[in-house]
């Protein structure tokens, strides 16, 4: 605002104040005058149009009595020719008409009046020749009045405004010009002192007024409000920032949870839209086609019913992207009410959960994986054990006698051992507890290989097609537990298809990016070598396929299967760094793919079968056993005499030492992991080599972990057995031994 204004914005404001009332009592008087004198003239014009009628009556009767027509009209006529008579007529007795003048449009502001004529009859009496009509337009009256009205106002407006003016000019320069200038000063500075603001006026007194009163006022008032918005505008600050970094979102629904009133950029980013398009939304749709299944819907229903209804509720749901992304995104509903306590709207706070939400289903998943570790890992020790005692004496059986009878009872109860062996190998999978000897390898070659073995156990009505891509990648893991889970998902797709079909095994070249690694918990994205079994089988739901990796779940008959199988598989994918996934469809079959790691190294050579000259080789070797099963040590000392070997045995790291210090020679050590005391069996065999160097250790266990294993693969250079084995097993571990030493020395 200029300083050398006439008047301020407030002195603009207080003039049309000041002659909007004024102006609105003259025009109320105005009309008030028009009304009267409007209503005047038109008396006055009736009195006159009556008068006109009464004072030719007797004329125009007896003109009309004589016939004397030109002189009624010219009557007619002189009454036209007054001002505002617009038309006067006759219409005689017989009905003749005798008019001068137009008629008007319409009755409306007519002034008319009638008179009855009449005339002597010579009897006495007085007979009707007609009647007299005049017309008035009262147009003219109007236009009179409103001429007189505005000349009434135009005096009153110019004697108003004259008058306001000279008024609100004194006032505005007493008032209203030092507050726009104080009003100037304190919007140009962020920081004002009382001098600053000081008003300076031409009528200012010597002593302090209202006005100075009214500056101090507003200089405390503003270092209050300063020091208020400096506070707000800090909090806001911080609760902004940890909003933010919270991941916070907001937005409001209206009272039906259907449609977004209002929603900020990180709850419209969440859900992949901006504030338009979430707008214009219909929210129940929307949710529907990114939910994955009904009982989730009908869940999120249920939810917003309640929501509807008042409750304020908490809602995680997992909404997936079409491109195959997802969000799990956590919401607090709270309803808002008006005065009258109706539902106004519904403010939501939301949150991406994904990170946390995958997290506590991998913790879930890993306390369950642990729990059953711990638990097979307690049975297997000692039931390897077990296994390992009826193994070894049922070979001894079978070697001291020729009796077939006997021979095959003992091959039957060896297979029955190494079931359960598989069993324990497999519940130990599943936990990720197996130990592994992972190899580089060519899966395609494997699969070839074992092609005779798997049609064998599919059986004849079962069409087998396998298929490996040129330029496969190499991979590593442990060739047994890898044939062994290949056979497991030929076997379950055989038993998927009673009736016969078709088995398709394939190997094949795969990345797994980013967004399927979003999808899959537990999955790195990569380079994969990908080992899939498809079957034209029964198939399986969506229930059946996320239930059927738990240990001993089983859709089979009671009897005809061990529900360990594709938990066998999945365990060994986790523990090879891969992967499996599963997919099934009741009626269309089922596809199992097990993913492996891509490596670069060649694939190495395969051991070479174990020949009689070498089991002959190890007669003379001088072994030592430790083993704290006394009956399983005393059937391993069996085993290794059988070899030809000289044996010396103990139970725990003191009679080892004992019996060590007392020896000249020892070849080889043969250890079981868990020993009683402190220590086991690799800590002792490495105190044992420091007093003997060069001496040779193998080491054996039903269950280990830590000692000889990290991350699930046996340590590099360590010759482990696993209980049981075959006396067979054993000569090869010990050959190998003696076979490194002698290339050493070469």
């Amino acid at each position: 605002m200029k300083p050398d204004r006439l008047f301020s914005r407030i002195a603009l404001k207080a003039i049309r104040s000041t002659i909007t009332p004024v102006l609105a009592v003259l025009a109320l008087s105005v009309i008030m005058t028009l009304f009267v004198s409007y209503r005047a003239a038109i008396h006055q014009l009736q009195e006159r149009v009556d008068s006109l009628a009464l004072e030719h009556r007797s004329d125009i009767e007896t003109f009309l009595w004589e016939f004397d027509l030109d002189a009624v009209v010219s009557h007619l006529q002189g009454f036209v020719d007054q001002q505002s008579v617009q038309r006067a007529f006759i219409v005689e007795q017989s009905g003749q008409l005798i008019s001068q003048g137009t008629a008007p449009d319409n009755d409306r502001g007519l002034i008319k009046t009638e008179t009855v004529l009449t005339h002597p009859d010579g009897r006495g009496g007085m007979e009707t020749v007609g009647h007299l009509t005049i017309e008035a337009n009262n147009d003219a009256v109007w236009a009179l009045a409103i001429r007189n009205a505005l000349a009434l106002l135009a005096v009153f407006v110019v004697s108003t405004v004259f008058v306001t003016l000279l008024i609100i000019h004194k006032f505005n320069q007493i008032f209203f010009a030092p507050l726009a200038r104080l009003s100037r000063k304190l919007r140009s500075s962020e920081h004002l002192t009382e001098e600053q603001i000081e008003v300076q006026s031409e009528y200012r007194g010597a002593q302090t007024d209202e006005l100075d009163e009214l500056i101090d006022s507003i200089q405390t008032m503003r270092r209050h409000l300063l020091h208020a918005r400096e506070g707000m505008e800090d909090g806001v600050h911080r609760l902004a920032s940890a909003a933010h970094l919270a991941g916070l979102a907001f937005a409001t629904f209206d009272p039906t949870l259907t449609r977004l009133s209002a929603c900020d950029d990180n709850y419209a980013s969440l859900l992949r839209r901006s504030i338009d398009e979430m707008l214009e939304l219909h929210i129940v749709d929307d949710v529907a086609s990114k939910l994955l299944d009904r009982e989730s819907f009908e869940r999120a229903m249920r939810i917003r019913a309640r929501i509807v209804d008042g409750h304020s509720e908490i809602l995680t749901l997992r909404l997936n992207f079409e491109d195959g992304e997802f969000l799990f995104l956590k919401q607090y509903f709270i309803a808002k009410y008006d005065e009258n306590g109706q539902m106004m709207a519904i403010d939501v706070i939301a949150q991406d959960v994904t990170h946390e939400q995958i997290n506590q289903e991998m913790l879930l998943q890993t306390q369950k994986i642990k729990a059953i570790g711990n638990l097979t890992g307690g049975v297997a020790h000692d039931f390897n054990n077990i296994l390992a005692v009826i193994s070894g004496n049922l070979e001894f059986s079978s070697a001291s006698t020729e009796n077939p009878v006997v021979i095959s009872h003992n091959n039957t109860a060896l297979e029955a051992v190494s079931r359960g062996a598989r069993l324990t190998q497999r519940l130990l999978s599943f936990a990720r507890k197996q130990p592994m000897s992972p190899v580089v390898l060519d899966a395609g070659k494997l699969v070839r290989e074992t092609a005779p073995l798997i049609q064998t156990s599919v059986g004849a009505s079962i069409d087998v097609e396998i298929i490996t891509d040129a330029g496969l990648w190499r991979t590593i893991a442990d060739q047994a537990q890898l044939e062994a889970v290949l056979l497991n998902l030929v076997v379950n797709a055989r038993d998927a298809m009673p009736d016969g079909g078709s088995l398709s095994i394939e190997c094949s070249n795969a990345r797994l990016d980013t967004n399927y690694a979003r999808s899959n918990l537990e999955v790195a994205a990569g380079n994969y070598v990908c080992l899939s079994v498809t079957d034209s089988g029964c198939g399986m739901n969506e229930q059946v396929v996320k239930q059927c990796i738990e240990p001993f779940f089983t859709t089979k008959a009671v009897g005809d299967g061990t529900g360990l199988g594709l938990s066998m598989a999945f365990g060994f994918a986790k523990q090879s760094r891969g992967h499996l996934k599963i997919y099934s469809e009741e009626g269309h079959g089922t596809t199992v793919r097990l993913y492996l790691p891509k490596v670069q190294q060649r694939v190495a050579p395969a051991a070479p079968a174990m020949s009689v000259d070498q089991r002959t080789g190890l007669r003379g070797l001088h072994v030592l056993v430790i083993e704290d099963n006394k009956q399983l040590r005393q059937v391993i000392c069996n085993q290794v005499e059988s070899l030809g070997c000289r044996v010396y045995s103990a139970f725990d790291e003191p009679s080892t030492l004992a019996l060590f210090n007392g020896l000249e020679k020892v070849d080889v050590i043969l250890s079981d992991i868990i020993l009683p005391g402190n220590t086991d069996g690799r800590r002792l065999a490495e105190r044992l080599t420091r007093l003997m160097p060069g001496v040779k250790t193998i080491f054996m266990s039903g269950f280990t972990e830590n000692a000889i294993i990290h991350n699930g693969t046996i340590d590099e250079g360590v010759v482990f057995l696993q209980k049981p084995f075959r006396l067979s097993e054993l000569a090869r571990a010990i050959a190998d031994q003696i076979e490194s030493e002698e290339a050493c020395e070469m």
